[in-house]
Order: structure tokens, then C-alpha cells, then sequence
């Protein structure tokens, strides 16, 4: 398993992917907008926030697997191998809480990292306040029937 991350002024992206038959496949997908005091933030810190706050949402996909995490901004790689005294508070916690889950981090071209790297690149859009949905009610009888007469859910149940 491999969560690929990438960080711009506007955007954190990252995507969680599984090797199947040797081809990376999408699980989940994570965006968030950057907040105006973080677009002041450096590179490295831009790209180590990105890595930390993928692993938050994605923690119950985590924990107790072995996993890397893969970015374009290669002096994260060495990072989580050498805690310094002259970095920031901040910094020490993310890397402390990234740590928990793996210190497999590795480099991987910006061009190999298409998928994140495109999402944190696109314009923002303007955020929806508020959205108003009507949900029907389900049959739940007739969903019961469907489960149980169909194929390919034969084997999950």
C-alpha cells in the first residue's frame, strides 16, 4: 500500500493506492484546501503537512499494515530519519505522528505522482455553504431480496 501526497499554495492532495496484479489502483482520494497562513509556509513544510494530514483521515487503513508514503519533494525522504533540535515544535509533532504509522518515506518523480499532483495544482473553487439533498426512502424488504439474489455479492455474505 502506498499513499502518494503533493501540496501547493492552494491544495493538499493525496491519494491512497494498493498494488494489484502489479498496477497501483486508487482506494481513496483526499483533498483540502490550504489555509491563507499555511500558503506562507515553506515547501518542506507545505509537503511534510500534506503527509500529515493524510495519514489522519486514513488511519484505520494504517494501522498495523506496512505502507510508504511517496512524494516528489525528496528532502522529506531523509526527514523522518533525523529529529533535530533547530526544527520547529510543529514540525517535530508531524513528523512524531507520521513515525507512528511509517518511516518509509520515498521520492517519487513529479511525473509518476500525476494523479496527486494535478489535483493540488487545479484553481480553487468556491467553497458550497450550504446543500440541500432530498433523499428518498428505501425499500429495504426489495434491497434485502436484491443482496441476496445478486451474483456477485454471493461471495461477501
Amino acid at each position: 500500500m502506498s499513499i502518494y501526497t503533493d501540496s501547493s499554495n492552494d491544495a493538499i492532495w493525496v491519494v491512497l493506492q494498493q498494488e494489484v496484479d502489479r498496477v497501483l489502483k486508487p482506494i481513496v482520494f483526499f483533498s483540502k484546501c490550504q489555509e491563507p497562513p499555511q500558503r506562507k509556509h515553506s515547501a518542506f513544510d507545505m509537503e511534510l503537512v500534506a503527509m500529515h494530514d493524510a495519514v489522519k483521515p486514513f488511519r484505520h487503513f494504517l494501522e498495523g499494515r506496512t505502507y510508504h508514503s511517496r512524494t516528489d519533494h525528496e528532502p522529506l525522504t531523509t526527514t523522518m530519519n533525523q529529529l533535530r533540535a533547530s526544527w520547529s515544535p510543529r514540525v517535530t509533532r508531524h513528523l512524531v505522528f507520521i513515525s507512528e504509522f511509517t518511516t518509509d518515506v520515498r521520492h517519487v518523480r513529479r511525473e509518476d505522482n500525476s494523479m496527486a499532483d494535478a489535483i493540488s495544482r487545479a484553481p480553487p473553487v468556491q467553497p458550497l455553504h450550504a446543500l440541500i439533498q432530498h433523499i428518498p426512502s428505501l425499500d429495504y424488504p426489495a434491497l434485502a431480496n436484491a443482496q441476496s439474489t445478486d451474483s456477485h455479492l454471493q461471495g461477501l455474505l
